[in-house]
């Protein structure tokens, strides 16, 4: 008798530990399942910062492309507005010269000393004078 209840135990015991094995074998495959998921979506994830991030720097290089041209188009109109202007006043043979660099140095013109257009002076703003009027 004692040696069938010892067999019992035994036998109890195996079954207990195979089915501890078998709970620590399947927690430990659905953790690594889920391990491998999310090294998976942070991969991903990565790859569309990386994707994103270039979007922006090409986006920016296009917008400073774009913002010289429209500097370089504006300075160009002012040129050719200053060139009008001079032909209109002066007359036409006077204004164009050798390449148009006679324009330079003239009192009062808007280049400066290396052919560039000066900037605008800004006019004062008429909107503290308006609004301290009541009506």
């Amino acid at each position: 008798m004692q040696q069938c209840l010892h067999i019992f135990w035994e036998d109890h015991r195996l079954t207990v530990r195979a089915g501890v094995m078998r709970f620590l074998q399947l927690e430990w495959h659905n953790h690594e399942r889920a391990r491998n998921a999310w090294d998976i979506e942070r991969a991903e994830m990565k790859a569309k910062i990386a994707k994103q991030e270039g979007e922006v720097r090409s986006a920016k290089k296009l917008n400073d492309q774009l913002n010289k041209h429209i500097r370089m188009l504006e300075q160009a109109l002012l040129n050719e507005r200053a060139r009008s202007k001079a032909a209109a006043i002066g007359g036409e043979g006077q204004a164009v010269g050798e390449g148009g660099n006679d324009l330079k140095g003239k009192a009062g013109s808007r280049f400066d000393s290396k052919g560039a257009v000066k900037p605008l002076k800004r006019m004062p703003s008429l909107f503290h004078a308006t609004s301290a009027i009541q009506c």
